[in-house]
């Protein structure tokens, strides 16, 4: 029994030790309930520190992706500088542009590629370089001339061949149904120079196809260079000749080619030439054949421009300002204007300097 009570009084001290250390506020508790909740507190600061200990654990994995992300961003951002720095521009957003051009300047090489190996076909073995400096050399009218001529006697041949085939058809009829006489060797002695005048021919229908094929390809090739520049062009003149009703000009596929349609300022609508006024008509080929000539000066320098009551079909102000356009030409040639209508030359006068327009009665 004193044993009990030593041991009961060693406990009673260490809980009030206890009590007093860690949880003061439990001192006026019975021994019994100071415990309990001493209990109590042990267990939920075990489990606070259980929960402590994982949320280090993951606050430390944490800490190690993100630091695995900030790598990754860097190395990222290195790339994407990489490719910009290789690409030619100053941020990331471009690179999408940069992009673009990149799988344009591919198609481009691809089409450029495909024209070349067209012409060395038709080069007959002459230099890349040769052939285009001779090509680009061809004046374009004189070729579409010889086009034309081309295909004038390149038809004559076809029916000469036809009629050569369909006489040689009926002379092997002949000889078949004739025996071995004078009359059958006169035959085939003819039918012998029939062929010879067919292999002439031929060599000829071969050359007049081969020329055509390649005045058709420099033709082609001016009309790509130029075609640019001068639509462009040429919907600049439109547009100020019919004082912006059009606002330009563009070409489309037809049935027979490329249409060239005139675009309205107010709708957009584009129009065939056909739909158009005889007024707007004209302006239209007026703006066309001023840029034409002016594209043929800027490389062969100038040369007269004449016209016969062009603006016949012109109001006064559209006529006037077709008047100030061939005033700006003056500067670059000399314009040489015809005309049987008095009001057109009040009109040039009272528009014009008179250092620009000098006129002659006849």
């Amino acid at each position: 029994i004193q044993g009990m009570d030593r041991d009961a009084g060693d406990f009673s001290r260490r809980v009030a030790n206890t009590v007093g250390s860690v949880a003061p506020d439990l001192s006026g508790d019975s021994e019994e309930q100071a415990v309990a909740e001493l209990m109590a507190r042990l267990n939920q600061d075990r489990d606070a520190h259980t929960r402590q200990q994982g949320l280090a654990k993951l606050l430390g994995e944490q800490q190690e992706a993100l630091e695995t992300a900030r790598k990754q961003e860097a190395e990222a951002r290195a790339g994407l500088d990489a490719l910009c720095r290789e690409a030619g521009c100053s941020e990331p957003g471009g690179l999408e542009q940069a992009e673009q051009r990149s799988l344009e300047l591919g198609e481009a090489k691809r089409q450029l590629a495909r024209a070349e190996d067209h012409l060395r076909e038709h080069s007959q073995g002459e230099s890349f370089d040769a052939f285009s400096n001779e090509a680009m050399d061809l004046d374009p009218d004189q070729a579409n001339a010889e086009l034309n001529r081309l295909d004038q006697e390149l038809e004559g041949l076809k029916t000469r061949h036809e009629d050569v085939v369909h006489a040689m058809g009926g002379q092997e009829n002949e000889l078949a149904q004739m025996d071995a006489s004078a009359r059958a060797a006169d035959l085939a002695q003819e039918a012998q120079s029939v062929l010879a005048a067919m292999e002439n021919d031929v060599e000829r229908y071969a050359r007049v196809c081969l020329a055509d094929r390649l005045l058709a390809t420099a033709v082609e090739s001016f009309r790509e260079k130029n075609q640019g520049p001068l639509l462009a062009r040429s919907s600049e003149l439109f547009a100020r000749l019919t004082l912006g009703s059009f606002s330009g000009l563009r070409l489309e596929p037809g049935d027979k080619g490329e249409v060239l349609l005139g675009v309205r300022a107010n709708n957009g609508q584009a129009l065939p030439v056909s739909a158009m006024s005889d007024g707007s008509a004209d302006q239209l080929y007026l703006a066309v054949r001023l840029a034409g000539l002016e594209s043929y000066m800027a490389s062969r320098g100038p040369m007269p421009f004449i016209v016969d009551d062009v603006l016949v079909n012109f109001d006064d102000d559209r006529a006037g300002a077709a008047l100030d356009v061939l005033a700006e030409l003056s500067t670059q040639t000399q314009v040489v204007f015809f005309t049987h209508h008095q009001h057109l030359m009040g009109l040039a006068k009272s528009r014009l300097p008179s250092d620009v327009i000098f006129s002659h009665s006849l």
